[in-house]
């Protein structure tokens, strides 16, 4: 379930941090987190699930789109994906592949009051245009 609340606490903050004014953007609900839009620009915000599930699915996109089909299809084989896929998370991290206007990713905590075990929530920004 997606908290709203949370979403807009991390672009707040990330508006306050990067000089933004905040009431300029509206705020939709995805599958994943929020976009939030201006007339001039997009943000994803999302927590560190939803990151993770998106990059997985973009990086499954762009081995299909991009690698696998300038490859003969009987050498579709020898193609590591999963290898391929850690590679770009440990060399470049989600943030390239991500925020397609600039490719950084903008990480925000949120305290967690309810698990001892993890006091802090991870969330995410990326600028998409």
């Amino acid at each position: 379930m997606i908290d709203m609340e949370s979403l807009k606490m991390v672009f707040k903050t990330h508006c306050e941090e990067n000089g933004l004014t905040y009431d300029e953007y509206t705020p939709v609900e995805t599958s994943g987190g929020a976009i939030f839009a201006s007339d001039a620009e997009e943000y994803s915000v999302m927590d560190e699930d939803s990151a993770d599930e998106m990059f997985n699915d973009m990086l499954d996109q762009h081995i299909e789109d991009c690698i696998l089909s300038e490859i003969p299809e009987h050498l579709h084989y020898y193609f590591d994906s999963h290898s391929f896929k850690r590679d770009v998370q440990i060399n470049d991290g989600r943030g390239p592949t991500m925020a397609s206007y600039d490719g950084h990713e903008h990480e925000y905590f949120i305290p967690n009051p309810e698990d001892c075990q993890y006091p802090h929530i991870a969330y995410y920004v990326y600028r998409i245009n």
